[in-house]
């Protein structure tokens, strides 16, 4: 299991899509270990004709090999405005 960030935008606050977020990672066979919600910013440029998005920050246990499905299934379910993913040493 590697260690991984997950940094990710919002159009509102929404529990049901955090909670298919969260679904979606347990599926895999991962684990959130930390979730913080950063804040609400204006964005630099509309992003699906939004101009106010929810920061979030989240820190996963997740295998190497899922984390390939976890982002199609992240590109294919189109939660998120955007979505970066980072391993954390």
């Amino acid at each position: 299991m590697n260690n991984y960030e997950l940094v990710f935008i919002l159009d509102k606050e929404d529990d049901d899509k955090l909670k298919s977020i969260d679904t979606i990672i347990t599926n895999l066979q991962g684990k959130v270990t930390n979730k913080k919600f950063d804040q609400k910013r204006d964005l630099a440029y509309p992003i699906n004709k939004q101009r106010i998005g929810y920061f979030y920050t989240w820190f996963l246990n997740l295998d190497k090999s899922s984390l390939k499905k976890l982002t199609q299934k992240f590109n294919l379910e189109n939660i998120m405005l955007r979505y970066l993913i980072l391993k954390v040493e």
